[in-house]
């Protein structure tokens, strides 16, 4: 299992740290694994599956009609 920083989490999801922890304390995201006594990572695999998910696809997309 690959883990990854925030910096590249961040790159991936292109949302700000606060939103992102924000997202993680709600459970709207994949919880980090704590390091050390201040470091977190996350799964690569999780991130990864959660944008996958996240993605709309055509069955999920409503077009508006003027």
């Amino acid at each position: 299992m690959a883990l990854i920083k925030l910096p590249d989490v961040l790159k991936k999801v292109p949302v700000s740290k606060t939103t992102w922890y924000a997202m993680v304390k709600n459970g709207e995201a994949p919880a980090s694994f704590k390091l050390g006594a201040r470091s977190v990572a996350w799964s690569e695999e999780q991130i990864d599956e959660w944008i996958q998910k996240r993605q709309p696809t055509a069955e999920n997309i409503t077009v508006l009609q003027s």
